[in-house]
């Protein structure tokens, strides 16, 4: 029986170079290889190459995806129809999505934004996962060529990268040319999408028209030689991000899906310090790259700066700035957050960014202290079992000491609560009726008493 290690040894080398690449960011011995799968010369080699591995034994589980942009009528149909036939014939697991389209033509930013979405989809469907995708050094140059000329700043122009979450770009550093002569030595077929001679597309522009003077001129290697400039150009971009991402830190507090900063520590950075921190508040928010302009930096500082509390600004899809009384958070549009959870006397829940416990008292009178994580209730009041939501509109209760009923947005807004905080608060009810806001007040009918016979104790704890 061959061996995983003499394997390796007899690999072509540029399966050994995929084989060490995923080796060094993945167990692809336990985790599942999907391979992202156009059908066009560059995905189609990746799809071998990762199929011989495949039935070498290297990997341990191999998945094709197709996404059918729907384009090209029925040559999109017929590029889906070549990659499952391929994929039945070698008895690979086959996935394709459909994008739908209005009848004006995407543009390739919302075609690549429509193929990360499925793409995160199919990764967060199969957890022990990553997703491979064939761009290659032609690629990445190009990328760099129009950033470049477009005014992207050092961010933009590390160009495309290797590694981000579970998506891995294993032939970044290999040109095309190799990766049509692998396909030729190796019988590869694959399909020519003609929109790819369409000069009309920036890319493409460059791919034919650019790069041929700059071969001609500096000769074949000259992308070889590129690379070794980008990699300093990635390194002191990583240099970057590591000094300030330590600065940053202690100026934002990182919660609930939230990055939240004051106005006034935000107003003493300089603007490239300011196009820093929108890269460090959106690597936590934002599942997808996102390049920040000085046009974006210029609109967002003066919305922090004029707003008013509880104003929005949509920084990008899925991802909103609000402005509170003197911070502002930068948050994900859909908060993971629970709509409402049941909570049994013993037990405890998990809500949003909270764990809240249900303690059943035994030791008679309990001590009472000024810790508003933790409260004690008059058992023989609720309902069991409690509900906690977030609060809604119209929502009233007794704060503790008063006779009176208060809207709970009225109690927010004595608080000085910014919105974000707002929307983060348990609100812990018997049946209809509101016991607490966790961590911030009772409400006086659920107090005990001397004559309280059973107490419970109701603790929050942040866990985000």
């Amino acid at each position: 029986m061959i061996t995983s290690h003499a394997m390796v040894q007899e690999l072509h080398s540029l399966e050994k170079h995929v084989f060490d690449f995923l080796t060094s960011h993945t167990d692809i011995k336990k985790n599942t290889v999907i391979v992202a799968v156009s059908g066009g010369l560059d995905s189609m080699t990746l799809l071998s190459i990762t199929y011989r591995l495949f039935i070498n034994g290297n990997i341990e589980a191999l998945h094709a995806l197709h996404v059918n942009h729907g384009l090209r009528s029925a040559e999109s149909d017929e590029d889906e129809k070549w990659v499952k036939e391929w994929c039945k014939k070698n008895k690979i697991r086959f996935t394709s999505r459909s994008l739908a389209w209005d009848k004006a033509t995407p543009s390739e930013d919302a075609l690549r934004k429509a193929r990360y979405t499925i793409f995160e989809n199919i990764v967060h469907n199969h957890p022990s996962s990553v997703l491979l995708t064939a761009h290659h050094l032609d690629d990445q140059l190009e990328t760099f060529l129009m950033r470049l000329f477009k005014g992207s700043r050092l961010k933009g122009l590390g160009g495309i990268p290797q590694v981000r979450g579970s998506f891995l770009r294993p032939l970044l550093a290999i040109p095309r040319r190799e990766l049509k002569e692998y396909a030729q030595a190796h019988n590869i077929r694959w399909r020519e999408d003609a929109t790819n001679k369409d000069v009309s597309i920036l890319r493409n522009a460059i791919r034919h028209k650019l790069l041929p003077v700059i071969e001609e001129i500096f000769g074949p290697d000259a992308d070889k030689a590129f690379l070794r400039g980008l990699s300093d150009i990635i390194e002191a971009q990583r240099l970057l991000e590591r000094m300030y991402g330590q600065r940053f830190s202690a100026m934002v507090k990182r919660e609930c899906s939230r990055a939240i900063c004051s106005v006034k520590s935000y107003g003493a950075l300089e603007p490239m310090e300011k196009r820093l921190f929108w890269n460090y508040c959106f690597s936590y928010v934002y599942p997808v790259t996102f390049r920040v302009s000085d046009a974006f930096t210029e609109r967002v500082s003066r919305f922090i700066q004029n707003a008013v509390s509880g104003r929005r600004y949509n920084a990008a899809a899925g991802v909103d700035i609000v402005r509170g009384r003197e911070s502002f958070a930068v948050c994900a549009r859909k908060p993971k957050t629970a709509g409402m959870v049941k909570l049994k006397p013993g037990g405890d829940v998990a809500w949003g960014c909270f764990k809240i416990k249900c303690i059943i008292h035994t030791e008679g009178m309990p001590e009472f202290t000024s810790d508003s994580t933790r409260e004690y209730i008059n058992g023989d009041r609720i309902t069991a079992p409690l509900i906690i939501r977030k609060w809604q509109k119209g929502d009233r209760f007794r704060p503790v000491g008063m006779t009176h009923f208060k809207k709970v947005s009225d109690f927010f807004t004595d608080q000085k609560l910014d919105p974000w905080e707002k929307e983060s608060i348990p609100i812990v009810l018997s049946g209809k009726e509101i016991v607490w806001l966790a961590g911030c007040r009772l409400d006086d009918r659920f107090k005990v008493t001397s004559e309280t016979q059973k107490i419970y104790t109701l603790e929050v704890e942040k866990i985000v």
